[in-house]
């Protein structure tokens, strides 16, 4: 499908509000007194931009109370572009990949102090150039015992 931008009077015209990577049709057309020229159509294969995305700021790591082997993870809405999304580093390791929300609820499976890093990437896969980190310590209590019984035995 075709959507008009605009019109000009100019030689040259910036055309926005794209979202690469992808491939766009461009075609114009001279006009005069409501007659049109033949269109000319051109192809313009947009891979996105060569900058990193802006850093993810405003990080912060809450415990869960319910659970405390949970942190919540959050962060500022990064407004490039191209933005693709975020990723989430637990102790260095990629641990989520590709996430378009600005929260992220990590469950540690050992006792310990955590680093977590964001990063923003992009639609051409380029990351932030710095990560947002913080670092939490994360206590796996074992869970409460229930639905047991206790039955007596015959011993002498």
């Amino acid at each position: 499908t075709w959507k008009l931008w605009g019109s000009t009077e100019a030689l040259m015209a910036a055309i926005t509000d794209v979202n690469p990577p992808g491939t766009y049709y461009v075609k114009v057309c001279a006009s005069k007194s409501g007659i049109n020229s033949a269109y000319a159509q051109k192809s313009l294969d947009m891979t996105g931009w060569d900058a990193p995305p802006n850093d993810v700021i405003g990080l912060t790591a809450t415990k869960i109370t319910s659970n405390t082997t949970q942190v919540k993870l959050s962060w500022e809405a990064n407004t490039d572009i191209d933005l693709k999304g975020y990723r989430v580093y637990v102790n260095g390791v990629l641990h989520s990949n590709i996430l378009t929300d600005t929260t992220y609820t990590y469950t540690a499976d050992q006792s310990g102090q955590y680093t977590f890093a964001v990063v923003a990437v992009d639609n051409s896969d380029n990351e932030s150039a710095n990560q947002a980190t913080v670092t939490d310590v994360i206590t796996c209590e074992p869970a409460d015992v229930t639905g047991f019984t206790v039955q007596q035995s015959d011993a002498d």
